[in-house]
């Protein structure tokens, strides 16, 4: 998905993680720098909606 989304999108991969407590760390420590999560449900360990949890205090952004 990774090679798929930078050639048609023109995206930049700012983190990978396998767990939901390693993916809400990235996403605390990117703060509010990153405009798309692409996140799976079915984690290695936990939920993707633990990470869903993690994004509700980030500020909303509008890029065009």
């Amino acid at each position: 998905m990774i090679p798929a989304l930078a050639e048609l999108a023109d995206v930049e991969v700012v983190a990978i993680a396998e767990t939901a407590s390693e993916a809400a760390a990235v996403i605390e420590s990117l703060k509010d720098i990153w405009q798309l999560a692409v996140v799976d449900l079915f984690l290695r360990e936990e939920s993707g909606l633990t990470v869903l949890c993690a994004c509700q205090g980030r500020l909303a952004q509008l890029f065009f």
